[in-house]
């Protein structure tokens, strides 16, 4: 009993899980049949035992041969409403089988990525509106995908009339999809100041069914800026590879062409750095080598004597090239920012103590008013440093 429970389990799932087309061709047909075949031979029966319960054949045997023979044809008629039966449920399985298998044809095309997939089920029941709303869903996802795409799209009929521009296309060229949609692609140069060869261009693709590339195109968009678009065709066959169309796309390489240009800028810019920094370490070595030599000589020179002027404004004039020299290695090579808190007080007297050599030299008196409540600051404190030395510097040095 168990074995027969597992076996009835085992065709339940064949017939109604796993083979559901093979369930509606062996059920809906049975069913139809069935009842066909019942409603005759429920007759058929009521019939015989009318006549065996009244006893019509015995009361009138003169009609025993064509009761007989109407019996006949009444079977033979029943057999044949049955066969109808049977054709008629394989007929309406069919009718619900043959939209679905469409429609599961439809999915797995493009479930392999053919977006081009149509159905063409003319029922006009619901399995008909199944089918448009499937034509409807891949038309928007196609419509989706392509304005999804970064780039430009134009698509263009055999004539030349734009069919339809994507959002990138109308990003590019900054105007709307009424500016363009059922134009003549001629409408192109309305929102796009570009060389008229750009029109001649896409007659030649269209003309001739061939894809062509245009690199670098200089336009002008509606607001009046200056880009670079790159344009190319490809032809659109459909299945029977007759010519429906061209799609031109076209690409913006304003920003990249901007790109390459200040990479090129750097590069010329980390040449020049290079050379700037080995002239001035080559300047700056002979350089330390004067000094040295002029400071020995200002040695032997007494205090007043002409030529101790002559040395003292030579190692002026050395000082000041040391520091041009230094500026140009700067700017070759700019040191890092090492920002944090900073006490400006702190660096003021820091800056203070570096100068006051000169100030006591030259005997200046300096008065220091600080506020200790100042909050810190945020900065290059080296750099801070080095700013206040240069302006004390220029203090002692105008006094």
């Amino acid at each position: 009993m168990a074995f027969k429970s597992g076996t009835d389990n085992h065709w339940f799932y064949f017939l109604f899980k796993k083979r559901l087309p093979i369930s509606l061709y062996i059920i809906i047909p049975f069913v139809v049949t069935l009842i066909a075949f019942s409603s005759g031979f429920i007759a058929l029966v009521l019939f015989e035992y009318f006549l065996l319960d009244n006893n019509i054949l015995a009361l009138a045997p003169s009609i025993k041969s064509e009761v007989k023979e109407l019996l006949y044809w009444t079977k033979l008629e029943i057999l044949g409403f049955t066969f109808l039966g049977a054709l008629a449920g394989i007929g309406i399985v069919y009718a619900i089988l043959n939209p679905l298998r469409k429609v599961l044809m439809g999915a797995r095309q493009i479930a392999e990525g053919d977006f081009s997939s149509r159905l063409d089920i003319k029922e006009l029941d619901e399995l008909g509106i199944l089918g448009k709303d499937f034509n409807l869903m891949v038309s928007s996802l196609n419509e989706y995908f392509i304005d999804s795409m970064a780039g430009g799209w134009i698509l263009l009929d055999p004539h030349g009339k734009i069919v339809s521009v994507n959002r990138g296309a109308l990003n590019i060229l900054q105007c709307e999809s009424e500016d363009l949609t059922g134009k003549h692609h001629e409408a192109l140069l309305s929102v796009l100041r570009a060389d008229p060869l750009l029109n001649k261009w896409i007659e030649n693709s269209l003309k001739n069914q061939i894809e062509h590339s245009l690199n670098e195109l200089k336009v002008m968009d509606a607001k009046s800026r200056n880009l670079k678009l790159t344009f190319s065709t490809s032809c659109l066959m459909d299945k029977d590879d007759n010519f429906v169309g061209m799609a031109m796309t076209l690409k913006d390489l304003t920003r990249a062409s901007e790109i390459t240009e200040k990479m090129q800028r750097a590069d010329k810019l980390a040449a020049l750095g290079g050379m700037a920094a080995g002239l001035a370490h080559e300047i700056r070595n002979p350089l330390g080598s004067i000094k040295g030599l002029t400071q020995l000589l200002d040695e032997e020179f007494k205090e007043g004597a002409r030529a101790k002027t002559y040395t003292k404004t030579m190692i002026r004039e050395i000082d000041r090239l040391n520091g041009v020299v230094t500026s140009l290695l700067n700017f070759s090579q700019p040191a890092r920012s090492e920002f944090h808190f900073c006490d400006i007080n702190k660096l003021l007297e820091q800056a203070l103590g570096l100068v006051q050599l000169n100030i006591d030299k030259k005997k200046i008196q300096v008065t220091r008013v600080m506020d200790p409540n100042l909050p810190a600051i945020w900065g290059d404190g080296e750099k801070l440093v080095q700013a206040f030395l240069n302006l004390l510097l220029n203090a002692v040095q105008a006094v």
